[in-house]
């Protein structure tokens, strides 16, 4: 075999070790996405769980503070997602000095509350829903929204 011929399988063989480490790399993106993908559609699941106990509760908490009231309840929310970065020693070598960083995600904040109530009849009982409400969510009055009305009697 001559120079060339060598030389040039040489050069062939560098590229087919170029795909295929490049071939690796777009595999390696295309499977981390996807447990993105899943790990967001588990977080979405978690919120969605939390948000509809959290209305029941405060459907639950209304019916109860205003006698002959039901309620439906739909919560907004601010989703936050904060870094933590924690220092601490090796458990193994306790002069090692270690950071280890988690990603935490805090419950939701509330955003707004919509509440839909049937038997609603006293102004005292619209305030006491307001103030039920906002004490429960820790929140402003001004962020829940009651529509029923007060029938005239």
């Amino acid at each position: 075999m001559t120079l060339k011929v060598l030389m040039g399988k040489a050069k062939a063989s560098k590229m087919s070790i170029i795909i295929i480490a490049a071939l690796a790399g777009v595999l390696c993106i295309g499977i981390s996405s996807l447990s993105s993908a899943k790990e967001n559609k588990l977080k979405d699941e978690g919120q969605t769980d939390y948000s509809r106990e959290l209305e029941n509760k405060i459907s639950s908490l209304i019916e109860k503070a205003a006698e002959g009231v039901s309620a439906d309840v739909l919560i907004t929310f601010e989703s936050v997602i904060s870094d933590n970065t924690n220092q601490g020693t090796d458990f193994f070598d306790a002069s090692k000095q270690v950071s280890t960083t988690q990603k935490e995600t805090p419950l939701p904040k509330v955003k707004g509350v919509m509440i839909v109530c049937k038997g609603l009849n006293h102004q005292s009982d619209f305030n006491i829903i307001k103030r039920a409400v906002a004490t429960a969510l820790a929140i402003d009055e001004n962020q829940i929204y009651i529509i029923g009305g007060v029938t005239q009697q």
